[in-house]
């Protein structure tokens, strides 16, 4: 699985580090991210998938 910032697309990791920006007129404060998944020799199966992604975020 793979991680990534959905602007720019720049991949996350264990111990990555990624500054996000909120816009001046958001009224609520929503990290987009989006993961992509990918199966060995390009075999895919029906089935359920579950992961889980923790952030430690902090605010300046």
């Amino acid at each position: 699985m793979q991680l990534q910032s959905m602007a720019d697309q720049q991949p996350l990791g264990p111990g990555d580090q990624y500054l996000y920006t909120f816009g001046d007129d958001a009224d609520i404060h929503t990290f987009n991210m989006v993961a992509r998944m990918f199966s060995p020799y390009g075999q895919v199966r029906s089935g359920m998938v579950g992961f889980t992604a923790t952030f430690d975020v902090a605010y300046k």
